[in-house]
């Protein structure tokens, strides 16, 4: 979903045409389009969050303002359109300051239990490390590191650190209720739109760089001159080669 986002499509990786014939690989990005135009009517003006305790709402305002909220949000809105699903995180820095970032689904996942609830149990944040994988298991109190091992096996460390926050840091996001991308119902027919294109584009050429061979007549001077532009291929007799 995020290649199609980006403009890497399926046509860009097919087999390439026999050698001398046309093989023209347009994209028409209706993905981006379709997410980039639902996020700005949807979130084209920033949400605005209040709280009828001045001192609740100036610590809100502190805290968007640290960590660029809006920008936050417009990209959270934007992964969850390309991929139907995205993950907010909150963590405290160096400074024990209250930041807040976006994390894409294939870097995080939630837990949740088997109630009618659903609510959070543990949330997981991962990231690639050469071959292994590193992470942290969040609970409602703390985060607890892991990895695996040289043998692929996962080692979750046995201390902890309490996060403070009370619940759950990583919070998900779902377009809708199946977690599909907004266009991930009209995949195939973008990639049957760029296949249609680039095998008319492939048409239009091999006609283009058709030559009209005449035999057995000699051309005058002047439509010689011509002949590049025409297209013509003039073979007088006994020309055989």
């Amino acid at each position: 979903l995020k290649r199609m986002y980006l403009g890497d499509h399926d046509i860009l990786h097919q087999k390439d045409k026999e050698l001398g014939k046309p093989d023209n690989r347009l994209v028409v990005n209706f993905a981006k389009y379709m997410v980039d135009t639902l996020n700005g009517y949807f979130i084209g003006n920033p949400i605005k969050t209040i709280h009828p305790v001045p001192e609740v709402a100036d610590k809100m305002r502190d805290i968007a303002k640290r960590n660029n909220q809006n920008d936050n949000n417009a990209e959270l809105s934007k992964l969850c359109s390309i991929y139907g699903h995205a993950y907010e995180f909150l963590y405290q820095d160096e400074e024990a300051n209250t930041r807040v970032t976006y994390i894409e689904p294939h870097n995080a996942f939630v837990i949740y239990d088997d109630t009618i609830a659903q609510e959070p149990l543990y949330a997981v944040y991962l990231r690639q490390d050469g071959d292994n994988i590193q992470g942290t298991l969040y609970s409602k109190h703390d985060e607890t590191p892991f990895y695996t091992n040289d043998k692929k096996e996962i080692v979750i460390e046995e201390s902890s650190t309490e996060h403070y926050f009370g619940d759950v840091p990583i919070i998900e996001y779902v377009e809708n209720e199946e977690r599909q991308s907004v266009f991930e119902g009209v995949e195939t027919l973008i990639n049957a739109y760029n296949k249609a294109i680039s095998e008319k584009a492939n048409d239009v050429d091999y006609f283009a760089d058709a030559y009209l061979a005449i035999l057995g007549v000699e051309l005058d001077e002047e439509t010689v001159k011509n002949i590049r532009d025409n297209r013509v291929i003039n073979l007088k007799d006994g020309d055989t080669n």
